[in-house]
């Protein structure tokens, strides 16, 4: 989709790093895509504030940039990025143009004045972006280093092939296997092989949709002519690599065997269909080609010797491969749908109305505060979070960077409470120990940084040797007191968080909440002010 390259390019002018993975999936699983509501959730989520306003020409030169636009009328609408105004000439990127200059009374024609300021901070960005980013660069690598070692294998082929024929069908059966992957992908609704699947729209009398999903395209009324095709192309392929020079023989009787399939094929497509499966074609073309070349190769039937030398390949093969289908199609069949279910999850978690209404059927507890209180973010903040923690689970150090990065965006809206559960059954736990320490560093500015140090290394050694505790503060009385109101409210897991009191629902964890707070955050304020 074009959005995603206008957001690419916005974010990188304005210096912040979101990788194109994570801009691809935020937008596409927005239940309001493409509205300006879904670029402002997008941009909020990575620490960027955004204003909507109405601009002059004047005003055009005041304003920072880069900010979007929307330009067009009707459904031919794009947004843009204005990357600078000069006296009369505005220079902007447009998704399919790229980057436009042009003189500022024609960007007035299509453009209604409505744009998106947009201002980033030093806690702008994406969470965790050097690991995605390092894992996005190490997935870039995947399809060249898929080509060079097919191109290394073909080579090592070429050199080490018994003979040119041996070479040239092991070429044409591998040419009528990718073939039949494409016609399986177009009979399963898959999305691969585009390139390949253009062939079966040439025409209105091409659709290879139609006939690999007509009645005699299944055997058995369930088996798919791809299926066959497939497991007979990718044996044939196997056999030659084990069974060398003597697999040949067999093969030619096994070609013959299919050939008339073909004609079959070609009649039911021109008589009973009236429509073409291009692909279907060229899998016969390639049956009888490779028939030919096995001609050739053999000298034909009468000097052909059947021996189990040439067969057992032949037999192991189909065997093989036939099983590895068996395994594999269903994985393939369900991974789209897989998909379709996340994206749809995804967007449904994403629906602001949702959350809000699920959070707020949720009861509120009591959530006093306790002595020695282990408090981060401003105290006076409309939006209180209070993470129940134990400091050896591994989702709670997870957690508690999602909490760094939402005390980092929303500095002012959000103060954030640490409390930690603990092993009531043997005071002298390690897990008591450690949070004990830590709730001893209640008031001192180093709390932050200590906490980030433990959950990044769990080193208690060095946590105390970096981060000593204050011996006025009874931190095992205090945690004691952890200990009791997690059994009041019912804690059954960490990390558990609350929203001023009221338990995150289920269906959400920590992260989706740098994709709510901003609206709970909204909600809270209109309240307030209703209230005052």
């Amino acid at each position: 989709m074009q959005l995603y390259a206008t957001v690419e390019r916005l974010l990188q002018g304005l210096r912040v790093p979101v990788t194109r993975q994570t801009i691809r999936r935020t937008l596409e699983t927005h239940p309001t895509l493409p509205s300006l509501s879904s670029l402002t959730d997008a941009l909020s989520e990575w620490g960027v504030e955004t204003m909507a306003v109405r601009l002059s020409d004047h005003h055009l030169m005041e304003v920072s940039y880069p900010f979007l636009a929307h330009t067009g009328t009707g459904d031919d609408t794009d947004y843009v990025v204005v990357e600078r105004v000069q006296h009369d000439t505005i220079s902007y990127f447009h998704p399919v143009r790229g980057v436009v200059q042009e003189p500022l009374t024609v960007f007035r024609k299509q453009w209604q004045g409505i744009g998106l300021l947009t201002e980033a901070n030093e806690a702008s960005g994406e969470y965790q972006y050097a690991a995605k980013r390092q894992a996005e660069v190490r997935a870039s690598y995947r399809k060249p280093f898929l080509l060079a070692s097919l191109t290394v294998l073909g080579l090592a082929v070429v050199l080490q092939a018994p003979s040119w024929s041996w070479l040239a069908l092991l070429i044409a059966n591998m040419a009528g296997l990718l073939v039949c992957v494409a016609l399986w992908s177009e009979e399963a609704n898959q999305g691969a092989f585009t390139y390949l699947k253009k062939l079966c729209g040439l025409s209105p009398k091409t659709d290879c949709h139609q006939v690999v999903n007509s009645p005699a395209g299944k055997l058995f009324g369930w088996i798919g002519m791809a299926d066959i095709g497939l497991v007979y192309f990718g044996s044939s392929v196997l056999a030659l690599a084990w069974g060398g020079l003597a697999a040949q023989h067999a093969l030619l009787w096994l070609t013959a065997a299919a050939l008339p399939y073909t004609i079959f094929s070609v009649g039911y497509q021109a008589f009973v269909l009236r429509k073409w499966c291009t692909l279907c074609l060229i899998v016969q073309a390639t049956l009888w080609i490779t028939f030919g070349l096995h001609i050739g190769a053999t000298g034909g039937f009468m000097t052909t010797q059947l021996t189990a030398e040439s067969i057992l390949p032949i037999i192991a093969a189909f065997a093989l491969v036939g099983a590895i289908w068996v395994f594999l199609k269903p994985l393939l069949t369900n991974a789209p749908v897989v998909r379709q279910v996340e994206s749809a999850l995804a967007r449904f978690k994403r629906n602001e109305l949702l959350f809000v209404n699920l959070l707020e059927n949720q009861p509120v507890v009591a959530i006093d505060e306790l002595p020695a209180e282990l408090i981060a973010g401003n105290r006076d903040a409309p939006i209180t979070l209070t993470v129940v923690s134990n400091p050896f689970c591994g989702p709670c150090a997870d957690a508690h960077n999602v909490v760094e990065k939402i005390l980092a965006v929303y500095p002012e809206d959000v103060r954030v409470i640490e409390r930690f559960a603990g092993n009531s059954r043997d005071e002298s736990s390690e897990t008591n120990y450690v949070a004990r320490h830590l709730i001893g560093l209640s008031g001192q500015a180093i709390l932050p940084e200590a906490l980030h140090d433990w959950y990044t290394h769990k080193d208690f050694a060095r946590l105390q040797a970096r981060y000593p505790a204050n011996p006025a503060i009874d931190a095992t009385t205090v945690h004691h007191q952890h200990m009791v109101w997690c059994d009041a409210v019912k804690v059954e897991y960490t990390p558990s968080v609350f929203i001023n009191g009221r338990l995150l629902p289920d269906l959400f964890t920590i992260n989706d909440l740098l994709v709510h707070l901003r609206h709970v955050i909204s909600r809270q304020e209109a309240t307030h002010a209703l209230a005052d």
